[in-house]
């Protein structure tokens, strides 16, 4: 267990999350192997990517899985928007941004 109390990790990792972008843009490649018989990106793929990328996010902002699982809290994800013209083709690349606008929200 870390020293010190809870609320005052969780305010330390409130300060150096926010010294940091709230938004988080991540970069994923659409091989042959993880598309369908079209070619095309599956919704269980992009499902994954995405949440990859909310997992990246959380870590680089330090208070991912192993901040959390040190204070055995944890985070959850409660929204999830995915807004999509078209799928993704193999061999191009798909962009996912994740945004976290505040954290800390129930300690205050």
């Amino acid at each position: 267990m870390p020293k010190g109390n809870l609320k005052e990790n969780l305010t330390n990792k409130t300060d150096t999350a926010m010294q940091h972008s709230p938004i988080g843009i991540y970069t994923y490649a659409i091989d042959a192997y993880l598309s369908d018989f079209r070619g095309k990106a599956t919704l269980p793929m992009i499902g994954g990517f995405m949440l990859q990328a909310a997992t990246r996010h959380a870590e680089e902002r330090g208070f991912g899985y192993s901040f959390m699982l040190q204070n055995n809290r944890a985070w959850v994800l409660s929204r999830l928007v995915i807004e999509m013209s078209d799928y993704p083709v193999n061999d191009t690349h798909m962009l996912v941004h994740t945004w976290v606008p505040e954290i800390n929200k129930s300690q205050k």
